[in-house]
């Protein structure tokens, strides 16, 4: 079940709210407030002044860029998740059937799992599975 176009829909979701509402309300408070407060002769920057906003925007740029990473790790853990590859008949392991997993994830050999599936737009259990064994694909 991979979307056809996860990376717009992940940006979007990220940048979303802040765009609509925050950058408008940063921007406009701004806005208004050079209107309101600064003269028409225009603002003298000290070098020191200038050193500290400079300081500022680097930190509040290594900020979003870092939140940017983390989130994109976590965005990309959902397709890392086990996947069911097959339900096939076998006499092994004292059942009648085993689900054939398959993912990137380590999961330890005797991890009890709960499967679920989504039936008319809700996620319902279908199984518990215990993990038995790895083969060289995972």
């Amino acid at each position: 079940m991979r979307n056809k176009k996860p990376t717009t829909d992940f940006f979007r979701l990220i940048f979303g709210s802040f765009f609509r509402w925050w950058w408008a309300a940063i921007t406009g408070s701004a806005s208004i407030a050079s209107w309101l407060f600064v003269s028409q002769k225009g603002i003298l920057l000290t070098p020191f002044i200038f050193g500290i906003l400079v300081l500022l925007g680097s930190a509040l740029l290594f900020l979003v860029s870092s939140s940017v990473y983390q989130s994109w790790l976590i965005y990309q853990q959902h397709f890392t998740r086990l996947r069911i590859a097959g339900f096939q008949k076998c006499d092994s392991y004292g059942g009648e059937y085993v689900f054939l997993l398959e993912g990137k994830t380590g999961v330890a050999e005797g991890t009890v799992i709960e499967l679920k599936r989504f039936c008319a737009g809700v996620e319902v259990p279908i199984a518990l599975v215990e993990i038995k064994e790895k083969n060289s694909k995972g």
